[in-house]
């Protein structure tokens, strides 16, 4: 079940609101998977979406994605501010449905999910979670 509440988990900083160039970008990306309406309704619902937490190993199992390589360089960079403890943005993600087997979609923050895996692959990463549309 869900945290409700973003914390420092792991050495991990995050910011406590999702930052509005990332449901942007969300956006962007969610347009070539879904319709444009839809893609568009999503980055919306990602801007008043509460933050929670989720381990960084169960967001990956449930995205059916590896993280990017630790030498990635936007993964680096990541693993950089997480060092110095910096606060990260949380990540965005379209809610998975396991009775159609779609898995969960990292929308925004792949490097920064991969980052958090790579620090401590049980870490709690904040994210915001939004329904896929029907």
């Amino acid at each position: 079940m869900a945290k409700s509440k973003t914390r420092k988990s792991g050495g991990i900083s995050w910011l406590p609101r999702q930052q509005a160039e990332d449901c942007a970008h969300a956006g962007e990306y969610l347009a070539l998977l879904f319709a444009a309406r839809d893609a568009r309704a999503m980055a919306a619902r990602f801007g008043r979406a509460k933050v929670e937490v989720h381990p960084a190993k169960n967001i990956l199992r449930a995205a059916r994605a590896a993280a990017y390589p630790a030498n990635n360089a936007r993964v680096r960079h990541d693993l950089g501010k997480i060092a110095k403890g910096k606060k990260l943005p949380p990540i965005l993600l379209v809610r998975g449905d396991a009775a159609r087997d779609l898995p969960l979609i990292v929308a925004d923050g792949m490097h920064r999910l991969s980052a958090a895996w790579h620090h401590d692959e049980a870490a709690d990463v904040a994210c915001v979670v939004v329904d896929r549309p029907k």
